[in-house]
């Protein structure tokens, strides 16, 4: 969630240093499902705005086109979806169309978050394996894991 808030002042231009400290500590308050909600709302407003895709936006990796942000934050939510759902004894099932734009853009991304020790390596997956257990692999997710493990 805490992405989603910070992806409004971002994807509008604003800096972090602009930003500064008005996203720190709690941001789920009294009430998190509404809290989480809100700021999902908020961030589909500020990635849909007229002009949003022709953006630079200002990262602490350094200024990133407006869409390489979005599949960035995409891939993500995908993948942190996943951990929550299957925290829970969820089934999750990913939009297809979604997981492949997550995939193709992670496929070019990869070595940079190895590198950066950002995704565990050495998960491995059938060839057989859908396009979503091959994308949960590269971020170094067992598809197959569950709670009870």
């Amino acid at each position: 969630m805490s992405e989603d808030r910070w992806s409004v002042p971002l994807l509008a231009g604003r800096t972090i240093d602009e930003v500064g400290d008005r996203l720190d500590g709690d941001q789920l308050g009294d009430d998190p499902i509404t809290a989480a909600r809100e700021a999902a709302a908020q961030a589909e407003i500020a990635a849909t705005h007229p002009g949003t895709l022709d953006r630079t936006v200002h990262l602490s990796s350094g200024p990133t086109p407006a869409t390489e942000y979005l599949k960035q934050l995409l891939a993500e939510h995908l993948i942190h979806g996943w951990d929550v759902a299957v925290a829970i004894g969820a089934q999750p099932r990913f939009d297809p169309d979604a997981v492949h734009v997550a995939a193709q853009w992670f496929a070019s991304q990869l070595d940079n978050y190895r590198r950066n020790n950002l995704v565990q390596t050495g998960v491995r997956v059938s060839d057989a394996a859908d396009e979503q257990d091959h994308l949960l692999a590269a971020f170094g997710r067992d598809p197959d894991w569950t709670p009870d493990d």
